[in-house]
């Protein structure tokens, strides 16, 4: 209709007290917490009528208010018993999962401040195995067949006279495997996720 205003939003949470818009200091809302009325003080008197329009958190409306008036008093006293409680459900498993995940941080912070490179730890007799493909992938290199040679590394496994040159350079194309680290582009997209914090 002709005598009705634009639309625009006022966003009030419990954050704000009291709640000013960003539209030129248009309104104040109060008080915070609000009971058993809630207060609109527009900063000029309305020249046409303006919709006040309550929302719970999931979207709903809850009340509609019409006014011309500089102050608008709305009773909230009628308002449905535990609407305030909307997600409630939620917030007992988010916040304490936030509480846990900032625990977390906190440990992994401590762990990767107190962390040590063991150098020459793969010399060690338990780590020999991890390099029974080095072994195949150096047989296929000599030209034996690839099953031919996974079978031979597997019998020499079985029989435990598996062995291999832990001293020799490793230098693989792959990116992230033993030789092509990629850790300067590691590092570069680290720090290109830590400014967006920034």
């Amino acid at each position: 209709c002709s005598n009705m205003s634009d639309s625009f939003n006022l966003v009030v949470t419990a954050l704000n007290n009291p709640a000013i818009t960003s539209l030129t200091n248009l309104a104040t809302v109060y008080p915070n917490p609000a009971s058993p009325i809630l207060l609109v003080k527009f900063r000029e008197v309305p020249n046409t009528t303006l919709e006040i329009r309550l929302i719970a958190s999931d979207g709903r409306s809850i009340q509609v208010v019409k006014t011309k008036e500089k102050l608008t008093t709305i009773p909230i006293n009628n308002l449905p018993s535990g609407y305030h409680r909307d997600m409630q459900l939620t917030k007992e498993i988010l916040f304490p999962a936030l509480d846990e995940l900032q625990a977390c941080i906190s440990m992994m912070k401590l762990m990767i401040n107190a962390m040590q490179v063991k150098a020459d730890i793969l010399q060690d007799e338990k780590y020999k195995y991890l390099f029974s493909v080095e072994k195949v992938n150096e047989l296929v290199n000599q030209g034996i067949p690839f099953r031919d040679a996974y079978t031979q590394v597997g019998n020499l496994i079985d029989q435990g006279k598996f062995e291999f040159d832990t001293s020799k350079a490793l230098h693989h194309t792959h990116e992230g495997s033993i030789g092509n680290l990629c850790n300067d582009e590691i590092r570069i997209a680290m720090e290109r996720v830590n400014n967006k914090f920034n």
